[in-house]
């Protein structure tokens, strides 16, 4: 008899369990978030855009022009990716940005940094203002002027 309750108690189960809708029926779009990744609150590129000083500003590092003995470099690697480069003469502390629309890269003292975007935020006759962004949404500024 107890064998009995515990069967019907079991296909029950399995029977409320049931799915009215199967898995492949799901909508892929549907699961994706609202919004965009770029359009995260609180961060604005507003008072780096204002600030022409040339620096580099990370977690990791930071270098300005203002503090001495800092170089900053603009060069064109080829016809897609500009190479810019921020170095401590005292220090030897290094930071280079391979931008590319496609792949750009992130060294710093020689160790290569992964970043999920850079995004050119402005760019004209005196210099370049750079977002770069990690893929723990940190954000990196590199700002390369008056060269």
């Amino acid at each position: 008899m107890k064998f009995k309750i515990i069967l019907i108690t079991l296909i029950l189960s399995a029977a409320a369990c049931n799915k009215s809708k199967p898995l492949d029926d799901v909508d892929p779009e549907t699961l994706k978030p609202t919004g965009g990744e770029m359009n995260r609150p609180g961060y604005s590129f507003d008072s780096e855009l204002a600030d022409d000083e040339c620096r580099f500003v990370s977690d990791l590092l930071s270098l300005y022009y203002s503090d001495g003995g800092v170089i900053f470099s603009r060069e064109e690697a080829d016809a897609s990716t500009t190479i810019y480069r921020a170095v401590s003469l005292a220090t030897g502390d290094c930071a280079e940005l391979h931008f590319s629309y496609t792949s750009p890269r992130l060294i710093v003292n020689d160790k290569e940094i992964p970043i999920k975007s850079a995004t050119m935020e402005r760019e004209n006759e005196s210099g370049a203002w750079i977002n770069i962004l990690t893929p723990d949404y940190r954000h990196i500024v590199f700002v390369v002027t008056d060269l």
